[in-house]
């Protein structure tokens, strides 16, 4: 999606869809923090987080 809002070999409004999705769609380090906070959450108790708070690089 990045890559399709940033091609200048695509019409613009392949353009302007990329970007109006994108904003829906949280980055990796809101999906990190998440998955952070997640895990914290769930320490004591029972549940399991369903994020994982780590990045494979």
């Amino acid at each position: 999606m990045v890559e399709a809002s940033q091609d200048i070999s695509l019409p613009e409004s392949i353009h302007t869809q990329a970007r109006r999705l994108l904003r829906h769609s949280p980055s990796r380090d809101e999906m990190l923090r998440a998955g952070q906070m997640e895990t914290h959450l769930a320490e004591g108790t029972i549940f399991q987080p369903l994020l994982n708070a780590t990045v494979d690089e």
